[in-house]
């Protein structure tokens, strides 16, 4: 009789597991490649995951019909039906590219780039920006990888004692995922439970994402937002950055500008990118 419990729970179990299909796949642009960190959400389930850095995803559903919408700043939002099934083939996703409009764009006597007018305003008010959020609960999907290319005789020499108790090897690509419920509350309390982790990191090394929370759980308004590096957002930041107006489009209803980060210098006090910022 308990064998037949025992085999009836295991069933039970194992169900779920069963059930659930892989819906994969990779998204990219117009020109084929990859969209890094792009973000995929299914609507029948409100639940959603982020692509890697080439543009791969992989999210496990059971069987069924789906609302599936890809997005990421600088492109078209796609939205597609999507049939999850045993035998479900991974798909390609192309985002087209946003088209930035530039006939809008004025420029001033002095021949000034209109970002500059812009960033001055956002400037002005971060602080009044990072005062804004008080608290907040969220979980967070993190997924990283770091991989060993080569030590140094020198490292390998001074450090011999640690790398040994670490087991981390040269050549080798250390891969972990987490689900973490994060409470911050401002200025700087930030609480981390880990809920899931799956790490090929050896044992002692795993848990490594725990170092991105300061990123999550930071204030981009914030005069140190960026760590050691100068934040494009605070005073000061026309003697570091360059800015140049890229153009403007509409979300729905909100209008955004897209500006470009120029460093004036090379190194890693310097960051680069895009700043989409929504007027108003």
């Amino acid at each position: 009789m308990s064998r037949f419990y025992f085999t009836l729970l295991i069933s039970f179990l194992l169900s779920p597991l069963l059930q659930a299909q892989v819906l994969r796949g990779k998204i990219t642009d117009s020109q084929q490649n990859p969209v890094p960190f792009s973000t995929v959400f299914v609507k029948e389930v409100s639940f959603g995951s982020a692509a890697n850095e080439d543009g791969q995803f992989e999210l496990h559903l059971p069987e069924g019909n789906y609302t599936c919408v890809f997005q990421s700043m600088g492109y078209q939002t796609v939205t597609r039906k999507i049939a999850v099934g045993r035998t479900s083939e991974p798909i390609v996703i192309v985002l087209p590219d946003m088209v930035y409009s530039l006939s809008e764009v004025e420029i001033s006597d002095g021949g000034e780039d209109p970002a500059y007018r812009i960033m001055r305003k956002v400037i002005r008010k971060a602080p009044l920006y990072a005062a804004m959020v008080k608290s907040f609960n969220a979980e967070v999907y993190i997924r990283g990888s770091l991989q060993i290319r080569k030590i140094s005789a020198m490292i390998k020499w001074m450090a011999r004692e640690d790398l040994k108790e670490s087991q981390i090897k040269e050549g080798e690509t250390y891969l972990e995922e987490s689900v973490n419920e994060i409470d911050f509350t401002a200025p700087n309390l930030t609480r981390q439970k880990v809920k899931s982790i799956y790490s090929t990191f050896p044992g002692g090394n795993e848990n490594r994402s725990s170092g991105a929370i300061g990123f999550i759980s930071g204030n981009i308004y914030h005069p140190n937002a960026f760590g050691n590096a100068r934040s494009p957002l605070a005073p000061g930041a026309f003697s570091y950055y360059r800015f140049r107006y890229e153009g403007v489009n509409t979300y729905g209803d909100v209008v955004v500008d897209k500006i470009k980060i120029i460093p004036r210098g090379d190194g890693p006090q310097y960051v680069s990118g895009y700043l989409y910022i929504i007027e108003g």
